[in-house]
């Protein structure tokens, strides 16, 4: 059962939101900013990485993507429904720096009762 502090922490955006404006700018930021140079990126298939945070798009290609990295207190997890979903520090730290986040946030999250 999932409690509401644990929900504070999920930021659930559409997916189409890390291919416009500058949000995977802002991500990276984030991640600069708590001093991480580091991404390990997973795939649904295909070869996994180690990213320089430089390079990190928590974009949905293809193949579903999970990120985190060594400190494992954030994710981000693209989906194949359109969604990109943020935990932990980098979600509490978009949620802190990204003035538009709210306007990328998915409906569904809402109409779920969160958020």
């Amino acid at each position: 059962m999932l409690t509401s502090s644990v929900l504070r922490d999920v930021l659930v955006l559409t997916g189409e939101s890390m291919w416009e404006d500058d949000a995977v700018d802002h991500v990276r930021r984030v991640l600069q900013e708590l001093h991480r140079p580091r991404v390990v990126e997973l795939r649904e298939y295909g070869a996994n990485y180690l990213l320089d945070v430089e390079i990190f798009a928590p974009r949905y290609t293809g193949p579903e993507g999970l990120w985190t990295d060594e400190h494992h207190d954030w994710i981000a997890y693209a989906s194949h429904e359109g969604t990109v979903a943020f935990g932990g520090v980098l979600s509490a730290g978009l949620v802190a720096t990204w003035p538009e986040v709210d306007s990328w946030r998915w409906p569904g999250w809402q109409a779920l009762g969160h958020g």
